[in-house]
């Protein structure tokens, strides 16, 4: 099936449950931790092949050398060669074949590990569950941040509508307390006035 536009995934070996990652250069499989470190784009090459991106690094899935069985995977400067273009082949099983357009041979994991760092490696066909890869588009998960943020937002808002209410009431306050207090002023000036006038007529 065509990747006609490019694509992030997680790809998940379907037999030991682990995914593709990077480490030191080397393709190999790890415990999923959610990382982009282990998230690949599927970018778009000839025909219907693709370049398996790294997307942290953005160096792209290679054949090293000779496409022989066991050969381990690397990751180079993406350059779009043969040593670098991969078809995506559905399987019965709703998983996908990862396969080397060059060679024929297809991805799968050495000794057929479960272990963290395993390397992947080339190999011939053989309808192996180790064979089998699911992947997992990561791109729809980015939108979910932006409702979170969308909706954390809306109570700031409020925060500050109340925050301006309490101003303007504070200050109607004071406004009120100032005007009460200049007639009370006025009035003990007058009544000291008073006191004086009635103390010359005695």
């Amino acid at each position: 099936m065509a990747e006609k536009t490019e694509k992030k995934y997680v790809i998940t070996n379907h037999r030991s449950g682990k995914v593709l990652a990077s480490c030191g250069g080397s393709a190999v499989q790890m415990t999923a931790n959610g990382g982009e470190t282990q998230v690949w784009c599927a970018v778009p090459a000839e025909g219907t092949s693709v370049q398996l991106v790294h997307k942290v690094s953005g160096l792209a899935l290679t054949v090293p050398g000779e496409a022989e069985n066991g050969t381990a995977l690397v990751l180079a400067e993406a350059q779009g060669n043969a040593s670098q273009l991969w078809k995506l082949t559905t399987t019965v099983k709703g998983c996908r074949r990862i396969t080397h357009v060059a060679s024929g041979k297809v991805i799968d994991i050495k000794d057929i590990s479960d272990a963290d760092g395993a390397p992947a490696q080339l190999w011939e066909f053989v309808k192996g569950d180790n064979q089998n890869w699911v992947l997992t588009e990561v791109e729809k998960e980015k939108k979910a941040p932006a409702k979170c943020a969308a909706k954390t937002a809306k109570p700031a808002a409020k925060e500050k509508a109340k925050a301006e209410v309490k101003a303007e009431a504070k200050s109607e306050v004071k406004a009120e307390v100032k005007a009460e207090a200049k007639p009370a002023a006025k009035t003990t000036k007058a009544a000291a006035k008073t006191t004086k006038t009635a103390k010359k007529t005695k």
